[in-house]
C-alpha cells in the first residue's frame, strides 16, 4: 500500500495506474510505503532550490531522519532543464546545485536523493520502490551469514580470482576446510583436483595456501 499525502496534486494520481494507493494527510513527506516503512519527499527542481535556501527542506529532512530509518528525496526535473534566467535563482549554478546535494548528504546520513526527468517518471519510481523485492545477490549475501557451508564459501572467495561460482564448485568437491587440505595435498594439478570451474592459477593458489607441509 502506498499512502499519498492529501496535499499532493491530484493530477499525479493517474500516474499510479492500477497500483493500490490511499490518500491521507501525512505529517511529513509525500509518499509513504507502509509495508516497507519508507518515506519519500517529492520536490520539483525549483522547489528543491527554494526550500534549500529557505532551510525549510533541512527542517523536513531532520524530521524524516529522526523518525525513519529509510527515506528518500525524489527530485522531479534535472538541473540541465531548469531555466534560472529572470528568476530569483539566476546566480544559482549547476555547481551550486551539486554542493547543495553534498551538504545534505553530509548532514543527513540516512538520506537518499534520486532525480527524475519529470513527475511521471518520479511516480513510476515510487511504484518501483514499492514493488522491488531485492536482487539475487542480496539474497545470497543474507544467506551467507547463516551456515558453516556458507562460511566456507566466504573463506574461498577471499582468494583473488575466486568468484562465488568457483567457490561453490570447490565446496561441492570438498565439503569443508579439512577435506580441502587433504585433497590439495595429494593432487598435483587441477585435473586431479576435479573442480571444472577452477583454472590452473586458481588451483595453484589453493594448493600453495592449504597443502600440508612436508
Amino acid at each position: 500500500m502506498i499512502v499519498v499525502d492529501s496535499r499532493e496534486d491530484d493530477k499525479l494520481l493517474k500516474f499510479f495506474g492500477d497500483e493500490q494507493i490511499s490518500v491521507e494527510a501525512l505529517p511529513v513527506g509525500d509518499y509513504f510505503l507502509k509495508d516497507k516503512n519508507i518515506l519519500i519527499e517529492r520536490k520539483t527542481i525549483s522547489d528543491f532550490i527554494s526550500s534549500y535556501i529557505s532551510h525549510h527542506l533541512q527542517e523536513q529532512l531532520e524530521n524524516m531522519e529522526v523518525n525513519f530509518e529509510t527515506y528518500y528525496l525524489f527530485i522531479s526535473g534535472h538541473y540541465n532543464y531548469f531555466s534560472v534566467k529572470n528568476t530569483p535563482y539566476k546566480y544559482f549554478t549547476e555547481a551550486s546545485f551539486n554542493k547543495c546535494r553534498l551538504h545534505l548528504y553530509n548532514s543527513f546520513p540516512g538520506l537518499r536523493i534520486v532525480e527524475f526527468a519529470n513527475d511521471k517518471q518520479l511516480i513510476e519510481g515510487v511504484v518501483e520502490l514499492q514493488n522491488y523485492v531485492g536482487s539475487a545477490r542480496c539474497s545470497e549475501l543474507v544467506k551467507r551469514q547463516v551456515s558453516r557451508e556458507d562460511e566456507f564459501l566466504s573463506v574461498l572467495c577471499c582468494f583473488k580470482g575466486l568468484s562465488l561460482r568457483k567457490a561453490k564448485g570447490v565446496a561441492l568437491v570438498c565439503g569443508d576446510v579439512h577435506c580441502l587440505i587433504e585433497r590439495v595435498s595429494v593432487c598435483d594439478d587441477k585435473q586431479g583436483f576435479g573442480v571444472a570451474e577452477l583454472n590452473k592459477k586458481d588451483f595453484a593458489k589453493l594448493k600453495d595456501f592449504f597443502q600440508k607441509p612436508l
